[in-house]
């Protein structure tokens, strides 16, 4: 941007650097006399000696120090730590996919019901175990309530669809014993 003052043209440039400073200018002399100057002598046409560069180192300050060294101390510490976290992301990763494996191999409908079968066997067994010292109507109601949970975790339209089968016999046959009774009264 040139500038026009006391007879000398020139142009200052400033530069920020993160560590200094960096000043660029330069002037020329423009003649002062009372004569026209022509087009071709105008100082804008002309090329300007090459520019100064001086360098200001930057003072660094109580706070940006601070903060720099804690900045520092927090980076080094997470470096310290990315092997353990590594290791932590990859073994939930593992997890994770066999955990998809299981559940997709129990709700599969690939025709192969051994994994649900077994899932059903094994909470019986673990329901008998829940009531190893108890009499045998709890062992059976524990065993009973396991093997039904886990049943209908592993097959739930087939448990829908039973669930509702009962619900009707049942309400068919307190109907029925409920009508006949009726009957009976009133003849």
């Amino acid at each position: 941007m040139p500038i026009l003052t006391a007879g000398r043209v020139g142009a200052v440039t400033a530069v920020v650097v993160p560590s200094a400073v960096l000043y660029a200018s330069y002037t020329q002399q423009v003649p002062t006399t009372g004569k026209m100057v022509k087009i071709s002598e105008l100082p804008i046409y002309q090329v300007p000696k090459p520019a100064s560069v001086q360098l200001v180192p930057e003072e660094i300050g109580m706070l940006r120090s601070g903060i720099s060294s804690v900045r520092t101390a927090v980076w080094g510490w997470l470096d310290s730590q990315k092997e353990t976290t590594d290791k932590i992301k990859e073994k939930m990763d593992i997890g994770k996919a066999h955990t998809e494996y299981t559940i997709s191999k129990l709700k599969g409908d690939d025709g192969v019901n051994v994994p649900k079968i077994s899932v059903v066997a094994a909470s019986g067994l673990a329901g008998i175990l829940l009531g190893y010292r108890s009499s045998v109507v709890k062992k059976l109601g524990i065993s009973t309530f396991a093997i039904l949970t886990a049943a209908a975790l592993c097959y739930p339209n087939e448990t829908v669809d039973l669930t509702k089968e009962i619900f009707n016999e049942v309400k068919t046959s307190i109907t029925g014993a409920t009508g006949s009774s009726e009957k009976k009264d009133d003849s």
